[in-house]
């Protein structure tokens, strides 16, 4: 039986049984302040960020954020020894801010709802309830389809506003409480979403969604992050994002202009 390199066998069997598991130390709290500092100066030349995509494809940083070791431990003792990066995401919850995030579930949009994809959510500052941290129902995963609609809004960071139409067990309802560097991870096929922050802190998360070479396709472009495992099916990208911020920026827009992708959002 192979040795679990981060998680112990009690929260595998949790992540397996509940969807989720939560917390896991994987960045030091100077590790935590330094990719801290790296979205906040993203916001501060973007115009007050709230949420933005792909950021690994295009800065340095979050290349080195997705591919961090620790973190790669953990999602190994979930997937095996072949991981991908199918995609990214910054979450950044200013003060008293109205953004929320409705109940839904990622699998639907990926496409890779049977396929094994979970998504880690990584605290690059306290997430708490008071600022909206994530929440997620235990044992939603465990069904296979939620009817949803989709009612799209300014304050809605689930871009295409997708919100499931059944009624959320509140009991089953767990705030996702996590100290800067901590993780959690949950399944692709559980209800989450997140509140408002009504607290006078931000709250700023980095998203991040694994994967192996199982999927026959991809509509985004995959980064190997560990592993041998044959990607030929898979466009897979081997270039390394440079450190100038500008032109990150530059690059991202003419990436999500092209593939009619989201722009990031801010307000």
């Amino acid at each position: 039986m192979p040795v679990n390199k981060s998680l112990t066998a009690e929260q595998v069997a949790g992540f397996q049984q509940n969807g989720f598991v939560f917390p896991v130390r994987v960045l030091s709290g100077h590790e935590a302040e330094q990719y801290r500092s790296y979205v906040q100066e993203l916001s501060k030349r973007m115009g007050k960020l709230r949420r933005s995509d792909q950021c690994h494809l295009f800065f340095r940083w979050a290349y080195d954020l997705v591919t961090h070791s620790t973190v790669l431990d953990t999602i190994e003792d979930i997937l095996g020894p072949d991981i991908l990066v199918h995609s990214s995401r910054i979450f950044y919850k200013h003060p008293r801010d109205n953004s929320f995030v409705s109940w839904h579930i990622d699998g639907r949009y990926t496409g890779m709802n049977s396929y094994k994809m979970p998504t880690v959510w990584i605290a690059l500052s306290d997430s708490i309830a008071e600022n909206g941290c994530l929440r997620v129902v235990s044992g939603s995963h465990k069904q296979n389809f939620y009817p949803f609609v989709e009612r799209p809004s300014e304050n809605n960071l689930e871009y295409h506003g997708q919100e499931i139409t059944v009624p959320v067990d509140d009991s089953k309802i767990v705030p996702l409480i996590l100290k800067p560097g901590e993780m959690s991870i949950h399944d692709s096929n559980m209800i989450h979403g997140s509140e408002p922050n009504r607290s006078d802190v931000c709250r700023i998360g980095f998203s991040v969604s694994y994967m192996t070479p199982e999927p026959r396709s991809s509509a985004l472009p995959i980064v190997r992050a560990r592993g041998t495992g044959d990607c030929s099916h898979l466009p897979l990208v081997d270039t390394v994002p440079g450190v100038d911020i500008d032109k990150g920026i530059a690059a991202q827009s003419k990436f999500m202009q092209e593939r009619n992708f989201f722009q990031p959002r801010v307000s």
